[in-house]
């Protein structure tokens, strides 16, 4: 019994890793635009339906997905230029831009979502408004083409220059990361629940983290509760691109010879923005009031794939029945909290389970997160 509650509480920790994503700032709401206010592209060429390709193959195709360009309409000449202007370079000039509406297929690379697309009767197809950019340099009449991204409506893909722009690591130099799951599961008539807290102080090259982990059962020859926790340390490093570690122990800091994150390929204490982060591209996701959500027809297939892979090799557990969802809520142009709930089976040999859990992360006080190095840490 108290290997299956380890293996538990190693599932929930697994979860935790795979679908917690470093967000930030408490929530206000949303707003349509998520302080997201448009991209233009870097790439210039040769002509107007160059340009609109060059938009789905950089902006909409991904791991997903690939975009298949149906058709694309002028709908209208803008009088005014002034507002791109300045984001070309001195030598450059505007000569007209163009509102041009995006027609096109997404052809899934997902199998669940292949599956499901088959039995449309008619092929499904997007929508995405873009504007071309028509661009010469001064004292010539060679033209080039240029695509600028406008922030999404509600239920269309999200582009690539958004995504990168709300989880650009910059943006979460100062903050206060809060973390909490909860997990509760039922096993041959006895209950397990496992909640893990965590917040993360940030303040540039100084980090540091609290972590409470409370697992409670009713199940025989237990102990309940049972409680752990811990405090750590870290200091980037710019000399040798490294990250040092030390851990609270009888209420001094020692240094850890092995980084505990390692395993998630934290170099730098920018990876902690993405080290939580599902390993998914903006393909996945559409658009949504708050901000942007998984597509559906993407979630349960990640959900198995992933956790079957990960844990089921390790402890022979394997994940069934799967239900989920992923949020992300942007405000400000960055995403200030990501909110995961989970509901799957647990297969373990001859024995089962099954698991609600639910996901939260925020963030907080940017600008105003103060980390000092703790006494007794010396180089």
């Amino acid at each position: 019994m108290k290997r299956f509650i380890a293996i538990t509480a190693v599932v929930a920790t697994v979860f935790c890793a795979l679908f917690a994503l470093c967000a930030c700032n408490t929530s206000r709401g949303g707003n349509q635009n998520n302080g997201f206010t448009g991209a233009m592209s870097q790439q210039s060429y040769n002509s107007e339906e160059d340009a609109v390709k060059g938009f789905l193959e950089n902006e909409i195709s991904g791991q997903a997905t690939t975009a298949r360009l149906l058709k694309y309409e002028e709908q209208t000449t803008m009088s005014s230029a002034n507002a791109f202007t300045s984001m070309l370079s001195p030598d450059e000039q505007v000569v007209s831009v163009k509102q041009v509406q995006v027609t096109y297929a997404r052809d899934n690379v997902s199998a669940t979502a292949v599956a499901a697309a088959e039995t449309d009767r008619d092929e499904q197809y997007y929508v995405y408004t873009v504007y071309i950019i028509v661009i010469s340099k001064y004292g010539t009449s060679e033209y080039t083409f240029k695509y600028y991204i406008p922030a999404a409506n509600y239920g269309t893909d999200i582009p690539r220059s958004y995504f990168e722009s709300v989880l650009d690591p910059d943006k979460y130099t100062n903050c206060v990361q809060v973390f909490k799951t909860v997990a509760k599961s039922d096993y041959s008539g006895y209950y397990i629940n496992t909640e893990l807290n965590y917040t993360v102080l940030r303040d540039g090259n100084k980090m540091l983290q609290n972590v409470q982990m409370t697992i409670t059962t009713d199940m025989p020859y237990n102990e309940s509760p049972m409680s752990s926790s811990v405090s750590l340390y870290y200091e980037y490093d710019e000399t040798d691109n490294h990250v040092d570690v030390w851990m609270l122990v009888d209420g001094q800091y020692e240094k850890v010879t092995e980084a505990i994150y390692g395993e998630y390929g934290i170099t730098s204490t920018d990876d902690f923005v993405s080290m939580n982060m599902p390993d998914l591209d903006y393909s996945f996701y559409e658009k949504t009031d708050y901000g942007f959500q998984l597509r559906p027809e993407f979630l349960n297939d990640y959900l198995e794939k992933t956790v079957n892979e990960n844990v089921g090799s390790l402890t022979g557990m394997y994940i069934t029945n799967t239900d989920a969802t992923l949020k992300y809520y942007v405000n400000n142009g960055v995403v200030e909290k990501m909110v995961s709930t989970i509901d799957y089976g647990v297969d373990m040999m001859y024995e089962s389970a099954h698991t609600k859990q639910t996901i939260t992360v925020e963030f907080k006080d940017f600008g105003s997160t103060v980390v000092n190095r703790p006494s007794g840490i010396s180089d």
